[in-house]
């Protein structure tokens, strides 16, 4: 079970500012998030996994009945 410490917009917020401090997209933040997480602070690696999961909810095909 997961609890999330933040909402989806105040992690998309945490996101969009580290992209910004780096020079990259967002796509382009994740996957360095995915490769790298050490490099990233607690706030940080909290903002991307509830991101992530946004992502991957949103992208994921509804079941049809």
């Amino acid at each position: 079970m997961y609890y999330d410490t933040m909402t989806q917009s105040e992690a998309l917020e945490i996101v969009q500012a580290e992209a910004k401090s780096m020079g990259l997209g967002i796509l382009e933040t994740l996957q360095l998030f995915k490769r790298h997480p050490e490099e990233f602070g607690s706030v940080e690696r909290c903002a991307f996994n509830v991101a992530l999961r946004g992502f991957q909810r949103l992208l994921t095909p509804a079941e049809s009945n």
